[in-house]
């Protein structure tokens, strides 16, 4: 089957992990009538897929229209490296033109999401009910241990956050965005590349960056600079304190204008909930402090609730060494917008 597949069906195959797609059957032959009646009555098993299956063609003569495959015509010339083969021997857009061929149906801010789960260390998919049974079978054996590793929660169950390696890089992303100017969704693309502050290893990390990054008249709190995923090397009282040689800030401020240098920690359920965790944090916390980096947990909690979040981003402000002024009622109004956009089911991205 080598249609192109394009656009949010790809990214739906992108974040899908590879064990989940291995165990679904070959999608049908979509270039056909007996392929596109095969997945309207059975979209179940596309594994997540969903229709209408979008799908790229480089000539007027080889539009269809289907409920279930949706095609979109690309009339000028493709950007080297566009497509690739999967291991399922289906032909899809590269991660760079899946996020250029959704940009022109997608919000910039949902399309600097994608470009954030993308370029970072974590994937979003929940499996249907007896797919989770099958992967919980496989739980600790070599064949799991060798795949994307599912986040499980306090009790053990599986949640729809995985790990896995970036896809791409922050890098690529940016130089991406400044060599496709003229082609169809290029204007987009550069808007939402511009929010990307760097690689993060979850949907709320993510959101984190683009409200604190994001400038002022764009709805965020303006306040950069700041660094993803950021690296520090412990000294010797701070090793023995957080019981390794190194670790990673969340979002780390370098502190500017008398500030302290920060590091803000999303704490996510998920990760943080249980009694080992959080003595990890506590150890972890008081080995950066013994260094002079302050540490503030944020939460989703905190972000969604707007008296909350102005509490928050104003002690952060404050501890990095910002001096921001009150928001005017036309700002406040960029926020909001940019908050009912931002704090959605991250599972939903691109729908």
């Amino acid at each position: 089957m080598h249609e192109f597949i394009c656009g949010v069906s790809a990214f739906r195959l992108l974040r899908t992990p590879p064990q989940i797609l291995a165990l679904y059957p070959p999608l049908p032959d979509i270039s056909t009538r007996v392929g596109k009646l095969a997945i309207a009555r059975n979209p179940e098993a596309l594994g997540g897929l969903g229709i209408p299956i979008h799908v790229l063609v480089t000539q007027r003569k080889y539009l269809r229209y289907s409920s279930s495959v949706k095609m979109h015509l690309w009339s000028q010339e493709l950007p080297l490296g566009s497509f690739f083969e999967n291991d399922l021997e289906i032909t899809l857009s590269s991660p760079l033109f899946t996020l250029l061929t959704m940009a022109p149906h997608v919000s910039v801010t949902h399309l600097a999401m994608a470009m954030y789960e993308l370029c970072g260390s974590f994937s979003v998919y929940r499996p249907a009910p007896e797919t989770q049974a099958r992967l919980d079978a496989i739980r600790n054996t070599r064949l799991s241990r060798d795949m994307w590793q599912q986040v499980r929660d306090a009790h053990g169950n599986g949640t729809s956050l995985w790990k896995r390696p970036p896809l791409i890089t922050v890098h690529e992303l940016q130089h991406y965005a400044e060599h496709i100017y003229g082609l169809r969704g290029s204007k987009q693309f550069r808007q939402a590349a511009q929010m990307v502050t760097g690689q993060t290893a979850s949907p709320l990390e993510a959101q984190a960056s683009m409200l604190l990054g994001a400038s002022r008249r764009l709805g965020g709190a303006g306040l950069t600079p700041f660094e993803n995923n950021h690296l520090v090397r412990l000294g010797r009282k701070a090793r023995r304190l957080a019981g390794r040689q190194h670790c990673y800030c969340d979002l780390f401020f370098p502190g500017c204008k008398g500030g302290q240098a920060l590091d803000v920690e999303c704490h996510g359920h998920l990760a943080h909930d249980s009694a080992e965790q959080g003595g990890l944090d506590a150890n972890r916390t008081l080995a950066l402090q013994s260094m002079g980096i302050d540490v503030i947990f944020l939460t989703y909690e905190q972000l969604i609730d707007e008296e909350r979040r102005h509490a928050a981003i104003d002690h952060i402000a404050r501890r990095a060494g910002f001096r921001p002024q009150p928001k005017t009622e036309a700002l406040m109004q960029k926020e909001r917008a940019l908050c009912e956009e931002l704090f959605i089911d991250w599972e939903t991205l691109g729908s």
